[in-house]
């Protein structure tokens, strides 16, 4: 009988982007509540950082305005310091926050023993200068894409005449292509933890390790935007909802905001758990056969 290598039935072969999905999945899901439980003090305390500094804008834009006078560029930047200091803190501790995910998500690949968060945390604090000055890129750069995107479409509007609904989607065309041209950017805190580059060097790294994943990180980022919108939005929505059919107490007004903070903090994990699992993912095809190799060690 003749031999036809072409009729050989080949091993089913899985798109590593499916698979490196399927892993994100199992290790949340394995994993919930210990992510989850690690995630709600730094969510509540972003949550009041962000309450705080809303307070404090409209405390002196207020208190401007109740003396009378024009707004001065002075108090207007003071808000503005108030409002993005608050963002650019809690950047900084997810940014923390990211290092031990991938910490703890290294040592639950290899088959070791779960070590507890805060031992994972101590590590990411190890390289606590390069993880916050790389949070803080990564906020800005968001920030002005986004603003680039809502200019741009507005100025199709008041230059060129589009038609503002046309417009809208334009701009939402916009943010989605940026967001994924961004997304390659989000594995340079797994990059700073595995490899010990510095920030530079990192966000070079990231770039060419999420060549094959760029679907799921595509997916990710979207994920962590929608998802953590809708998580923390949805408890606000019921709340009011009930409000206008049920008399409700007067403390029940913090119901919706720990509901809100909880949802959050067991939503955003994933977005986490997902960029340190595709840079372990997109390390191991580097340095597997097929792979190109380099001069980095998988640590």
């Amino acid at each position: 009988m003749d031999y036809h290598p072409d009729l050989e039935v080949q091993p089913e072969t899985v798109s590593p982007n499916l698979q490196c999905i399927k892993e994100i999945i199992g290790i949340y899901h394995s994993n919930f509540f210990y992510f989850g439980a690690a995630f709600l003090p730094p969510v509540l305390f972003a949550y009041l950082i962000h309450a705080g500094a809303d307070s404090l804008t409209i405390s002196t834009l207020h208190g401007h305005s109740f003396r009378g006078g024009s707004l001065s560029l002075a108090t207007a930047a003071q808000a503005a310091v108030f409002r993005y200091g608050g963002y650019t803190l809690a950047s900084v501790i997810f940014g923390l926050i990211s290092g031990g995910v991938a910490s703890a998500v290294r040592q639950i690949r290899s088959g070791a023993q779960r070590p507890p968060f805060e031992a994972a945390l101590r590590e990411s604090k190890t390289r606590a200068l390069p993880i916050a000055i790389s949070s803080i890129v990564d906020l800005f750069g968001s920030f002005f894409g986004v603003v680039i995107c809502v200019v741009l479409s507005m100025s199709m509007v008041l230059k060129f005449g589009v038609s503002s609904k046309y417009a809208l989607w334009l701009g939402w065309g916009m943010m989605a292509f940026y967001l994924a041209v961004f997304s390659r950017w989000m594995l340079s805190i797994p990059v700073l933890m595995g490899e010990g580059c510095g920030v530079m060097k990192s966000f070079v790294r990231s770039q060419q390790l999420a060549q094959n994943f760029t679907p799921a990180l595509v997916l990710l980022t979207a994920h962590a935007v929608i998802a953590g919108y809708i998580a923390g939005k949805i408890p606000y929505y019921i709340f009011n909802f009930a409000a206008r059919h049920v008399e409700l107490p007067g403390w029940s007004g913090w119901i919706p905001f720990v509901l809100s903070f909880v949802f959050v903090a067991w939503t955003e994990p994933v977005f986490f758990i997902g960029c340190a699992e595709v840079y372990f993912s997109a390390r191991e095809n580097e340095l597997s056969p097929q792979g190109q190799g380099g001069e980095y060690g998988l640590q």
